[in-house]
């Protein structure tokens, strides 16, 4: 790097660490210190749950146009989750699409630079953590357009990375779409309560991504298990139904299921909206957020969750009510946070969640989602948290109705029937 470009990384980053000065690329790799604390919760943490944590979009850690690079905070995150996993008995972690901003950018040299960062983050839940991994439509073609559905995630991410993934070292990966490639992919994880098949499919799941999940949600020896799936596109924040009154949960944002074919909905970034899906679009279709919900997720009896990212703010970013107001990312403008319960063919209720912070100071600040499924086996306590936050001085938990809340499940061993999908 010359002395031209250190002094323009520099002025980027500078701002970016607490109270930092002159910092540089270099610095910012090494992650502030975490904590282990569980009697501090707002909502208590109860000694016999078992944790799955949500990782909201990532890519503004590593965005090297982003004022906000910060892949310290990213390291951070995967640091604190390791150092938490016993006091909190972390089972997996589920990352939500868009690791990267820019799938194939070279910087100083390096090329996909971005994935590098990623890497050295996401590798410290090696052998510590299983994880699951989901892309987004940043992971996708050159710059990170979505323009084809090269990635160079397959480079960088190998099945045998972390022996908690790895099938043939007993990981929770159970099987692939294609051999070899995490970007469809299902995982059995046991929560000691119940069992999950959890879903992993790509931005813009393509019809046979999607008949190969039916196929195996539909198998009878997973019949037992509770289907959580976890892709990039699926829900959006609504509007506040009062934005001039306190979030309650009668004034939670209006959420509603990605649907290019609804004129009414703004469809920009929905996966109909990029060029991926123009290719063989007559014989291998994409699927939105409504098309997964009509083909796949309301079509069988076990589904219980379905996870995503990808979405800005809603139309509820003029809410002004002081006493949200004084805490940022209280206020909807900079997070996207929205939830719903759905009802499947087979009489099942399904939780849909988008949680997505990127767009709050630093690249979102380090908040992840924790989900405490609780002994009683039918109780999950979803909470948000920041370690970056925490290292600053300041609390560490977002507590109002958006960002914790309170979910209950069905009978683990209910509703196991599937109905095959009727396409027209």
């Amino acid at each position: 790097m010359n002395n031209s470009s250190t002094h323009i990384v520099c002025l980027i980053l500078s701002a970016a660490l607490l109270s930092a000065s002159n910092v540089c690329a270099q610095d910012i790799l090494d992650a502030p210190p975490v904590t282990v604390d569980t009697d501090h919760d707002p909502m208590p943490f109860d000694p016999g749950s078992w944790t799955m944590v949500v990782m909201p979009d990532t890519q503004n850690y590593v965005d090297t146009r982003d004022p906000a690079l910060l892949p310290g905070i990213l390291t951070q995150m995967c640091n604190w989750i390791v150092a938490n996993k016993d006091a909190r008995n972390i089972g997996v972690v589920v990352f939500q699409g868009d690791i990267v901003d820019n799938n194939d950018r070279e910087y100083n040299g390096t090329p996909n630079y971005e994935w590098t960062l990623a890497k050295v983050a996401i590798s410290k839940l090696d052998n510590q953590v299983p994880y699951v991994l989901v892309t987004g439509n940043h992971d996708y073609g050159p710059g990170g357009s979505a323009r084809d559905r090269s990635s160079a995630m397959g480079r960088f991410f190998k099945t045998n990375d972390n022996s908690l993934n790895n099938p043939d070292t007993g990981g929770i990966i159970a099987g692939m779409f294609e051999p070899g490639n995490l970007e469809n992919t299902y995982s059995v994880v046991d929560t000691g309560t119940r069992k999950l098949l959890v879903f992993s499919l790509e931005f813009g799941p393509r019809q046979q991504v999607v008949d190969w999940a039916n196929t195996i949600a539909s198998q009878p020896e997973l019949g037992d298990h509770s289907i959580v799936l976890a892709t990039h596109a699926y829900l959006r924040e609504g509007n506040l139904p009062d934005p001039t009154a306190p979030i309650s949960e009668h004034n939670l944002p209006k959420p509603y299921r990605d649907d290019f074919k609804d004129p009414g909905q703004n469809n920009k970034h929905n996966p109909h909206n990029y060029k991926l899906a123009s290719i063989n679009a007559d014989q291998d279709p994409i699927h939105d957020g409504e098309e997964l919900w009509q083909e796949f997720v309301s079509q069988h009896g076990n589904f219980m969750l379905v996870l995503n990212g990808h979405f800005a703010s809603g139309g509820d970013t003029g809410n002004k009510v002081v006493s949200q107001s004084e805490r940022p990312l209280n206020n909807d403008g900079v997070a996207t946070t929205a939830r719903q319960a759905s009802t499947g063919v087979h009489g099942n209720t399904v939780y849909e969640i988008v949680a997505n912070y990127q767009f709050a100071t630093n690249g979102g600040n380090g908040y992840l989602r924790l989900m405490e499924f609780l002994p009683d086996g039918k109780t999950v306590q979803v909470k948000t948290y920041s370690p970056f936050v925490e290292a600053s001085g300041r609390s560490p938990w977002l507590t109002d109705l958006r960002h914790q809340f309170t979910l209950t499940l069905p009978s683990a061993t209910s509703g196991s029937s599937t109905t095959p999908p009727s396409r027209e």
